[in-house]
Order: C-alpha cells, then sequence, then structure tokens
C-alpha cells in the first residue's frame, strides 16, 4: 500500500545511466585516412574535375589577359594620337606579337593538358 503513495513510486524505479561519453582517445581512434583527404585521388574522379577545372582558370586568365593587354594598348595609341606622337608603332607591333607568341604557348599548354584527365599510370604505357 504504501508503494501507490505519491512519490514513493519514483523512488524505487531506478534511473536510466547516461550513456559514458566518448573521450577524445576514443574519437580519433575512429578516424580513418579519408578524414584527412589521402585516398581522395585513389578513383581519379577528383583528378579528372582538378583537370578540368585548371584548364578553364588557365583560359579565364589567358582571356583576362587579353582584354587587359588590348586596353592597356588602345589607351596608349590613343594618347599618342593626341600628343601627336609617331614612330613608336613597331614597339607596339613587336609587344604584339610576343603576345600572340605567349598566347599560343599558353594554348599548347591547355591543348596538352586535355590528355591530362588519364591516369599518370596510364599515360606511361600509350
Amino acid at each position: 500500500a504504501a508503494k501507490d503513495l505519491p512519490g514513493v513510486r519514483e523512488l524505487f524505479e531506478q534511473e536510466i545511466p547516461e550513456p559514458p561519453r566518448r573521450t577524445r582517445g576514443e574519437m580519433y581512434k575512429q578516424i580513418t585516412p579519408d578524414y584527412y583527404g589521402y585516398r581522395d585521388e585513389d578513383d581519379g574522379v577528383l583528378v579528372k574535375k582538378e583537370c578540368i577545372a585548371e584548364k578553364r582558370g588557365i583560359q579565364e586568365a589567358l582571356e583576362e589577359h587579353a582584354t587587359k593587354k588590348q586596353k592597356l594598348l588602345e589607351e596608349r595609341r590613343k594618347k599618342r594620337e593626341m600628343n601627336g606622337e609617331e614612330g613608336e608603332e613597331e614597339e607596339e607591333e613587336e609587344d604584339e606579337e610576343q603576345d600572340e607568341d605567349v598566347a599560343a604557348q599558353a594554348a599548347a599548354v591547355v591543348e596538352g593538358m586535355a590528355g591530362g584527365t588519364e591516369e599518370p599510370s596510364e599515360q606511361k604505357k600509350e
């Protein structure tokens, strides 16, 4: 009869213990090399995506450089026309030829990277 009194039943019930907290050492034991990214390149997916992104970045940088160079040359020409200077057109032509050579070399590098989407071991076999 005493068990039915208010508050007594709670005294007889045992509390469920809280699950033990994991220690820092136990958490570190669960960390695998995947956590640090050591196996990211094993399947080759990431390498292909990086290659594509790298090509895109190089192409964007080349286009940005070309537009900036063109604007700079136009500004120089306008200044010369306003000042009435002539004779420096040869230097401009040489600069433009050098820029075209650099652009061609960069394009060749980007084209050469097109083969870089394969695994390095596959490239050596060819």
